[in-house]
């Protein structure tokens, strides 16, 4: 069954407790969250041209926000080999943003969302972000609680699969090189659900697990155009599943994935399954005894229904919320 799905409560508070001066976090310490994309991922000299103001701080926390995420394209700030000195502008202005977020008393996660590639030296850019994260750790490691460093959003590519846990060790042993105070978000590779079982258990307590969840593919990212071009003309997908209200799968999707996707629908489209999805991350939590975050989830607008939108996202936040779950 699904009962232990309302074991947990949004009443409970999240807590931090020191127990013989080591910091041991046992809750997420927000509950709702919001991602500010685009503003720290292009290139240097775009930094600054529709950055965030204290109003839009204000206004997040009048929604009820308690967290802030904030994705960086370091690679685009990064000076040569082997310092890799990042950019005072970049500086200046992540800076800005944690006072506008300590002063609202938002929590601020500073997010790697590199993604490696050609752009990048050996092994993927692993030297690279552990200068990062070292110059980062330094710059932050005497502000308010309210920072919180992500190691890496979605790990992926073949090298970075193959050694992401001891890559996220190194990331982490970097940062505690310089910072020992604050809460550091940690990882599956690609950030799946699934994979969170793989997780080293680390010694560090001070750590927030994170996931991502855009279940079910076939409706979250109808009308996307960057992975299947398949699923760049479809749309009109339901949720919840109605066999009525489904589109013809197109022709494309024969013999692919996708044609899966389709066909498992009328199970995957439902919030059973939704339900079932969430509970393994939470089950992961209470079998480590550890706090979780769901630090993406949505629907792509392209080709949705809009109230179908809002009910797949009104559904995720209530179950997160259930399982005490923060998310973003």
């Amino acid at each position: 069954t699904l009962a232990v799905f309302f074991c947990c409560t949004p009443e409970d508070k999240p807590q931090v407790e020191d127990e013989g001066g080591e910091t041991i976090l046992t809750k997420c310490p927000f509950t709702k969250g919001v991602n500010l994309a685009q503003w720290f991922q292009v290139e240097e000299e775009y930094i600054d041209n529709h950055s965030y103001a204290e109003k839009d701080f204000k206004d997040i926390v009048s929604l009820g926000i308690e967290a802030v995420r904030i994705p960086i394209a370091f690679e685009n700030f990064t000076g040569a080999a082997p310092e890799y000195r990042l950019s005072s502008k970049l500086l200046s202005s992540l800076d800005k943003a944690v006072d506008m977020a300590e002063q609202c008393g938002l929590y601020i996660i500073i997010d790697n969302h590199s993604y490696l590639g050609g752009k990048f030296p050996a092994q993927y850019g692993e030297e690279q972000l552990i200068a990062v994260w070292r110059q980062i750790a330094a710059r932050y490691k005497s502000r308010s609680d309210k920072v919180i460093y992500e190691l890496q959003n979605e790990p992926g590519g073949s090298y970075m699969e193959e050694n992401w846990y001891r890559i996220q060790n190194n990331f982490l042993a970097a940062i505690r090189s310089q910072d020992v105070k604050h809460t550091c978000i940690v990882t599956s590779v690609g950030c799946h659900i699934e994979e969170l079982k793989d997780i080293p258990v680390f010694e560090d307590k001070n750590l927030l697990y994170t996931f991502h969840f855009y279940t079910p593919y076939l409706f979250t990212h109808q009308g996307s155009t960057w992975a299947e071009p398949a699923m760049a003309s479809f749309g009109g997908v339901p949720y919840p599943y109605s066999e009525a209200k489904m589109p013809d799968m197109p022709a494309g999707f024969v013999g692919t994935d996708l044609e899966t996707k389709n066909n498992d629908y009328k199970i995957d489209g439902t919030e059973t399954s939704l339900k079932k999805r969430i509970k393994i991350a939470y089950d992961f939590g209470q079998e480590r005894g550890v706090p979780m975050f769901c630090g993406e989830f949505g629907v792509l607008q392209a080709k949705a229904d809009n109230a179908a939108r809002c009910k797949w996202h009104e559904d995720v936040k209530n179950y997160l919320e259930i399982c005490g779950i923060g998310w973003a």
